[in-house]
């Protein structure tokens, strides 16, 4: 992983040819096409929303161990 997002893995080669040698044929043009990779302000935005979102994860911890949806929203109405 490049942190300064000035280069990155993507189309560097197919996945394994054990599980996903039937997809191959339309994986293989997408990796080659330069124009679909991502320029670094777009990794310097993703990887500035990831960050944010794990701020919040670590922020709210307890929401993290709540299994249903259900449970959450009646967390929610009790903290409001």
């Amino acid at each position: 992983m490049d942190w300064t997002c000035a280069t990155h893995k993507l189309g560097v080669g197919l996945p394994v040819r054990t599980k996903n040698e039937p997809g191959w044929f339309y994986k293989a043009p997408l990796l080659a096409n330069k124009s679909i990779r991502p320029s670094p302000a777009q990794m310097k935005a993703c990887n500035a929303a990831f960050c944010q979102l794990l701020r919040i994860r670590c922020a709210h911890r307890e929401w993290t161990k709540l299994g249903l949806a259900a449970s959450l929203a009646i967390k929610l109405m009790i903290a409001s």
